[in-house]
């Protein structure tokens, strides 16, 4: 597939996936999200998890903030990813939060830590042990279709990140068949919806 067509699949799949998401009701959004916390919340990698790297869902993403509460209340280390511009260049770095009530909104709108510019340097360089990663789409293959920005494919070729394990989080109706992707995209390790934890491949992840 030459690089036009492909990212006019990307296109209609996003379109196609956003409203998908535009049409759950806020009660469904929630049960949903609450669904699928519970199955990382059994896992033994959760468990295990001393350092996680979460997001704050916007625009109907499903929402992993039962698990940000849960592992604030348990004492890790939770990470936020963290979005700036440096003239033409977008970056995302990952950043300690340690009340939820002390974010304030900053790149597209998303929520974030609250982190002064003089202080965005090597120390938000911090790998976690678990890493949720939201999506517009994911097959089993464990393949993501984003919003386009390229900021989580870019973390996940990061060599540095080899050893975390990277879940994509979504709805079960994201999960499709297929996912257009080019030769530099990288796979999450697992997915969970509502309906379960799987590692790519289709594999129940069990304690």
């Amino acid at each position: 597939m030459d690089a036009a067509a492909l990212e006019e699949e990307k296109i209609a799949l996003r379109a196609h996936m956003r409203a998908l998401r535009r049409s759950l009701d806020e009660n469904s959004r929630l049960a949903l999200s609450g669904a699928a916390c519970a199955f990382v919340f059994e896992s033994s990698v959760w468990r295990q998890s001393a350092c996680v790297a979460l997001y704050m869902a916007a625009r109907g993403e499903i929402d992993c903030s039962p698990l940000l509460k849960a592992a604030l209340n348990d004492g890790r280390r939770v990470l936020l990813p963290l979005c700036r511009r440096r003239g033409e260049e977008w970056s995302m770095r990952f950043a300690p939060c340690t009340d939820p009530a002390k974010l304030r909104t900053g790149s597209f709108g998303i929520l974030e830590p609250p982190v002064p510019e003089a202080g965005l340097g090597e120390g938000l360089k911090e790998v976690p042990d678990f890493l949720l990663v939201p999506g517009l789409a994911f097959d089993y293959g464990g393949f993501r279709l984003g919003q386009g920005g390229g900021f989580y494919d870019r973390l996940l070729s990061d060599p540095a990140w080899e050893n975390t394990f990277c879940a994509g989080f979504a709805y079960a109706f994201q999960i499709v068949e297929h996912v257009p992707r080019a030769p530099w995209d990288r796979p999450v390790r697992a997915l969970c919806t509502e309906n379960g934890l799987v590692r790519v491949g289709a594999v129940r992840v069990e304690d």
